[in-house]
């Protein structure tokens, strides 16, 4: 019995020496982006790992990251959550646990490599979950209520049409109706959307409780003056030329651009 509780030990020992012991390469053998997370954060220096990586490697983390957000961004958030709620329990009850590192943090250090060493546009595209190209069909504002400071702010509610998918074809089909919100204490538009009217949107799932992503919101934190992308005789109007296809692209020119963009982001290394 004790050289079986010896054998377990041994085999319990190795792996552990197997998750921490991982080098960045290895870690992204895995090519899926919370499992990139999980072995990041059971690693050992997780953060010296990503200030060391190679550009090549600094890709491949984009291109994982870029995919798992244009795949699922409101299952990906919620599972980050739930983590970093694994990761406060944990602290309460044995404080010394705190050297280890949350998920949410990995997570942000990796946005913020992306943002240094590729690019703030490649980051902020990452960031825009859904890029959908709609009709406005009502609009009202109503109260919301913070949660966890109780604030109460100002709520725009928009109805719109989904005539085009560029990102988030996972989540919405042509032809459906659905509703995404702004509140007026954000960095909001300096244009207003008009009922009638058709615009390109930069969306995100939000959670009202930090956990359930299914509340869809409009993304004002981009570099950007405006967030209102107006689309006027099927040609998109980029008054700031954000996106930098030039101030006013036909539509299809815009798509095709903009997968482009993608396919570069996406390249293998």
């Amino acid at each position: 019995m004790r050289n079986f509780n010896l054998i377990l030990l041994s085999i319990i020992l190795l792996s552990i020496c197997n998750v921490t012991g991982q080098t960045l390469e290895r870690i992204l053998q895995d090519k899926d982006y919370l499992a990139v997370l999980n072995s990041l954060a059971e690693s050992e220096n997780p953060f010296e790992k990503l200030d060391n990586a190679s550009i090549d490697q600094i890709k491949t983390i984009t291109k994982i990251t870029y995919e798992a957000y244009e795949c699922c961004p409101d299952k990906v958030n919620k599972y980050v959550a739930l983590k970093n709620e694994e990761w406060n329990s944990m602290v309460r009850l044995d404080k010394s646990k705190i050297s280890i590192p949350r998920v949410g943090s990995i997570q942000g250090k990796i946005w913020e490599l992306i943002e240094q060493k590729i690019s703030k546009k490649t980051y902020e595209l990452l960031r825009i979950s859904f890029l959908i190209k709609a009709t406005i069909v009502s609009k009202d504002t109503s109260l919301y209520i913070d949660n966890s400071t109780k604030f109460r702010y100002s709520k725009v509610n928009v109805k719109v049409e989904v005539e085009d998918i560029i990102k988030g074809k996972h989540k919405f089909k042509v032809g459906e109706k659905f509703e995404f919100y702004y509140l007026l204490n954000w960095e909001k538009p300096k244009s207003e959307f008009v009922i009638g009217k058709t615009y390109l949107l930069p969306l995100e799932p939000r959670a009202e409780d930090n956990i359930n992503y299914s509340n869809i919101a409009l993304i004002t934190y981009i570099d950007c003056p405006d967030v209102v992308f107006e689309i006027k005789s099927n040609s998109l109007i980029d008054k700031e030329n954000y996106f930098g296809y030039g101030s006013e692209v036909p539509w299809e020119v815009f798509k095709s651009k903009f997968n482009e963009t993608v396919k570069l982001i996406k390249e293998e290394k």
